[in-house]
């Protein structure tokens, strides 16, 4: 059926690109908060400030690309729901309704991507803003970084 290979080759396009995406993010921020981590091991604040400045944002850009990834994937689920109920329908097997089956609370025990990536985003985004204040602070009141070494 040309419409069923339609539709889940655009979601597939889109799973894929959101784990690419995803990847390329935790290797990048990782990189960044590397680089945080060894700015304050050498006292050079400011670069850690604007490391985490920069940590930040990207966690912020590539949360927004996620949530736009997300729309297009859950647009090929609805399709994928009406072309495996016609499938099903013809078959006379309802079995073949994957995506309906699949979204079953009994079928979700250990939540969605979604939940997982909002999940690292936070933590990345908590780490970043933590580590963009501590640098306020050893920036702007120096006896706070005596105080730390």
């Amino acid at each position: 059926n040309t419409a069923l290979k339609h539709v889940w080759d655009w979601f597939s396009l889109h799973a894929n690109q959101r784990l690419v995406t995803l990847r390329f993010y935790l290797a990048l921020n990782s990189a960044f908060l590397a680089a945080i981590g060894t700015a304050y091991a050498s006292s050079f604040y400011l670069v850690s400030l604007v490391g985490s400045f920069l940590s930040f944002s990207i966690t912020g850009i590539f949360f927004a690309l996620d949530l736009r990834t997300q729309e297009q994937i859950k647009v090929a689920e609805a399709a994928l729901v009406e072309l495996e109920a016609a499938l099903a329908k013809n078959a006379s097997l309802h079995l073949l309704e994957l995506q309906l089956i699949s979204d079953r609370p009994e079928h979700k025990r250990w939540g969605s991507f979604r939940t997982l990536f909002q999940i690292l985003f936070g933590i990345f985004a908590a780490v970043s803003f933590l580590s963009f204040l501590v640098s306020l602070g050893f920036l702007f009141c120096p006896a706070w970084a005596e105080g730390s070494g």
